[in-house]
C-alpha cells in the first residue's frame, strides 16, 4: 500500500484518467477529420449569417484551414470534457473522500492536513495535466490522418492545450476548495458546475449584447482563449489572471480546511 498521498492519489486515479485521456482524444480526432467537410460547405454557409451570430459560430474564413477550424471547433468545445472531468475529480479528493470517511482514516494518521490537503491538489493537478494533453494528441493525429498536419501549428496548438489545463485547474481547484471548505461533495460540484456553464454562456454570447461584454470581465472563460491562441499566441497576461485565481482559492480551501471539524 502506498503511504505517500501524492502517489497513492495517482495510483487510484490512473485508469479514470486514462480512459478520459483516450475519450478527449477519440473526440478531438473525429472533430478533425470533419474538417474537409466544413471547409467545402459550411464555411460557405456562414457568409450569409448575420454579424450577431457570428462570435457564436465564427467566420467563414476560419473554416479554411485547419488552425482556424480548430480553434473554434476544439478548443472552445472540448473544453467541456475536461471541465466535467476537473469537477468530478475536485468534488471527490477531499469532501467525497469526507463522506465515505476514508478522510477521517487518512488523518487519524500521523501526517497534517497541510500536507494531505496540498498532496492531494498537487496529484490532481498532475492527472488533469495528462488528460488535457489529450486534445494536443487527437488533434495532431486526425491532422496527420486528413494530410494537414503540415499546416498545422503544432507549437501553438501546444499552448493552447496547456491553457486548457489552465481552465481546467481552475475550476477543478474550485471544486476542491469548496470541498475542503465545507465538506459537501454535492455543493461543491453543483457550484463549480454553475459557475463553469454561466461563465461560459457569459463569454460565448457576450459579443451580442452590451451588458454581457461588461459581465464577460469577471468570467474566466474571457482569459482562457480571448484573443484567439491559434491566431495570435499566448497572453501572458490572461495566463496571470487565471494563476492567480487559482491560487487564491486553493489557499482560501487551506486556510479552513486545516483548522475545519471533520466529524467520524
Amino acid at each position: 500500500m502506498l503511504r505517500n498521498t501524492f502517489l497513492k492519489t495517482l495510483f487510484d486515479k490512473r485508469w479514470s484518467t486514462l480512459i478520459w485521456f483516450v475519450v478527449i482524444a477519440i473526440f478531438c480526432l473525429f472533430v478533425i477529420v470533419l474538417f474537409p467537410t466544413f471547409k467545402e460547405s459550411f464555411g460557405e454557409a456562414l457568409k450569409d449569417t448575420p454579424e450577431s451570430l457570428r462570435s457564436l459560430l465564427g467566420e467563414a474564413s476560419d473554416y479554411q484551414n485547419i488552425n482556424g477550424y480548430l480553434d473554434i471547433q476544439v478548443i472552445n468545445q472540448m473544453i467541456f470534457l475536461t471541465l466535467i472531468m476537473s469537477i468530478i475529480m475536485g468534488t471527490g479528493l477531499l469532501s467525497g473522500e469526507e463522506s465515505s470517511g476514508t478522510l477521517q482514516s487518512l488523518l487519524a494518521q500521523p501526517v497534517s492536513r497541510t500536507k494531505v490537503y496540498l498532496s492531494k491538489l498537487a496529484a490532481m493537478s498532475l492527472l488533469l495535466l495528462l488528460a488535457s494533453f489529450g486534445i494536443f494528441a487527437g488533434t495532431y493525429i486526425g491532422a496527420l490522418i486528413i494530410g494537414e498536419a503540415g499546416n498545422l501549428d503544432a507549437s501553438r496548438l501546444l499552448l493552447a492545450t496547456f491553457m486548457t489545463w489552465i481552465i481546467t485547474l481552475f475550476f477543478g481547484v474550485m471544486a476542491y476548495a469548496i470541498g475542503a471548505v465545507t465538506g459537501k461533495k454535492g455543493m461543491a460540484g453543483i457550484v463549480a458546475g454553475f459557475l463553469a456553464f454561466a461563465t461560459f454562456m457569459i463569454t460565448t454570447l457576450s459579443g451580442t449584447a452590451e451588458v454581457l461584454r461588461t459581465v464577460n470581465y469577471i468570467s474566466p472563460f474571457k482569459y482562457f482563449n480571448t484573443p484567439s491562441i491559434m491566431k495570435t499566441g499566448l497572453d501572458t497576461n490572461n495566463l496571470l489572471i487565471l494563476v492567480v485565481g487559482i491560487a487564491l482559492m486553493a489557499v482560501a480551501g487551506w486556510i479552513v480546511f486545516r483548522k475545519r471539524d471533520i466529524y467520524l
